[in-house]
């Protein structure tokens, strides 16, 4: 559960440091628009995720 809300916060993370730096950012892979949707889309899918496995049980 630790690990992948720390994941989880981390690419969410990313994802908006990339969208308040623009190109002062980091790190660049393609463009602001894709890897802000990237980091934020991947640490929101990754909790909705999790959430659904612990509500199977």
């Amino acid at each position: 559960m630790v690990a992948t809300a720390v994941v989880s916060v981390t690419s969410i993370g990313s994802g908006v440091v990339r969208l308040i730096c623009r190109e002062r950012s980091p790190w660049k892979v393609r463009s602001v628009a894709f890897d802000a949707v990237c980091g934020i889309g991947f640490g929101v899918v990754l909790a909705l995720l999790y959430l659904a496995i612990r509500f199977i049980r």
